[in-house]
């Protein structure tokens, strides 16, 4: 049987971002195990709160962010042709997300946090939601 190159690249594509995906899941999986195990001296106090609570309203603006990106790459990759594309918008939308993990993490360990749950919500709510999808890949290769 004598497959289509444009259908392995499409899949060789598809594989390579559910890879960086579950990976990018598994990390802020991690960090939030990493406040479960590392105990902080600190104590919270209303300056770290005012802190934590500007970082997890940048939070939810990289988590919108990250959407608004993703479609902006998107179409421009759909518009040009490229796997590429398509993959760079993705890697870009979920780094986003994995980002605020991190946010969570440094709540954590600088200000001892009882918030710090929050961040890790978030950032694995907006990484489940830009889980690859092969239909984006394949409308840029097979233009509809």
């Amino acid at each position: 049987m004598n497959q289509n190159p444009n259908n392995r690249n499409v899949e060789a594509c598809y594989r390579v971002m559910l890879i960086i995906w579950f990976a990018l899941l598994m990390s802020a999986v991690l960090f939030f195990v990493m406040t479960l195990v590392i105990k902080t001296s600190n104590t919270p106090n209303e300056s770290s709160n005012i802190v934590v609570l500007v970082l997890l309203l940048i939070s939810f603006s990289m988590f919108a962010i990250s959407f608004f990106i993703k479609k902006k790459l998107t179409d421009s990759a759909i518009e040009k042709q490229s796997l590429e594309g398509i993959q760079s918008a993705f890697i870009v939308a979920v780094a986003l997300c994995e980002a605020i993990s991190l946010f969570g993490l440094f709540a954590h360990l600088a200000f001892a946090s009882p918030y710090h749950y929050a961040f890790f919500v978030i950032s694995v709510i907006g990484i489940l939601l830009h889980v690859p999808r092969r239909s984006l890949l394949q409308d840029a290769v097979f233009r509809r």
